[in-house]
């Protein structure tokens, strides 16, 4: 894991921080592309999930859902 969080971070920081976080929390990918700001509570270190992402398979369509 940790080979592939240092390739992710030369690559993109972007990338990095999103599979960084989807390792550290157990969060599906549909979860952490959901997430504001808000959601994330720094000083209590929590995240908050009251969204999702879901694919429309017939249309390829991506929505965000609670």
């Amino acid at each position: 894991m940790e080979e592939f969080l240092d390739a992710t971070k030369n690559y993109d920081f972007r990338y990095y921080t999103y599979f960084l976080l989807l390792a550290s929390t157990g969060l599906r990918k549909s979860e952490a592309l959901a997430l504001h700001w808000s959601n994330i509570d720094f000083k209590n270190k929590t995240v908050r999930v009251k969204k999702r992402f879901l694919q429309d398979l017939i249309t390829d369509n991506w929505y965000r859902v609670t």
